[in-house]
């Protein structure tokens, strides 16, 4: 019985974050945007690129963003990490709104993953997550096609990358 108690703890905690690692290999490495379709056809992003890393129990998305807006060149560069495990993230949000981002990672399938961003407000710390944006990223079937599609409470948007 106690043999049998030590093997189901490790499958629980050892293969399960195992296979989700596995089930998110094929999107790590470098990326480069190829097209932009739907909603962000009026976008100023000329360029976006991205690295997708491991580390430890997480999966760590660096994008580095390049346009013009209202005339002016910008270089804009975002940094975020999910939990293997599909526990919640967190961060300060800064800005003009305050409050934590709650980013949420589920692995649908090895070739599908969906990404949640939330924002709790710093007034009412126990109010429940108010979902700000979620993508859908789906690789073609020779790993070297990402889809992302993503989704906010006003817009819509798909843009293709390609494996670097």
């Amino acid at each position: 019985m106690k043999k049998l108690l030590i093997v189901v703890l490790f499958s629980i905690f050892v293969v399960l974050p195992v296979s989700a690692q596995s089930r998110v290999d094929k999107f790590l490495g470098n990326w480069k945007m190829t097209k932009i379709e739907s909603g962000a056809k009026d976008s100023t992003v000329n360029s976006l690129t991205m690295n997708v890393s491991l580390d430890g129990k997480e999966i760590k998305i660096n994008q580095t963003a390049q346009g013009v807006n209202d005339g002016k060149d910008y270089n804009d560069t975002i940094n975020s990490s999910y939990r293997l495990n599909g526990a919640a993230s967190t961060q300060p949000a800064g800005g003009q709104f305050g409050g934590t981002l709650i980013r949420y990672m589920t692995v649908h399938t090895p070739g599908k993953i969906e990404f949640s961003l939330g924002l709790r407000s710093d007034s009412s710390p126990s109010s429940p997550v108010g979902m700000v944006a979620v993508e859908l990223w789906t690789l073609s079937d020779d790993a070297k096609t990402l889809t992302i599609e993503s989704r906010t409470r006003h817009s819509s948007s798909k843009t293709i990358f390609s494996k670097q």
